[in-house]
């Protein structure tokens, strides 16, 4: 790996530990953490 590829590889895991700190994540986090897009999260999310 380069070095900035390890950087990225460091930073993410940085971000997703930060967001499992987190009780309650908005839409835009959880879209940030799971990959999903934000109008898949929304379709889930309605009842």
């Amino acid at each position: 790996m380069e070095n900035n590829e390890i950087i990225i590889h460091q930073l993410n895991r940085i971000e997703k530990h930060i967001f499992g700190l987190k009780e309650i994540l908005n839409v835009e986090e959880l879209s940030d953490y799971t990959g999903f897009k934000k109008s898949y999260i929304y379709k889930i999310g309605t009842f």
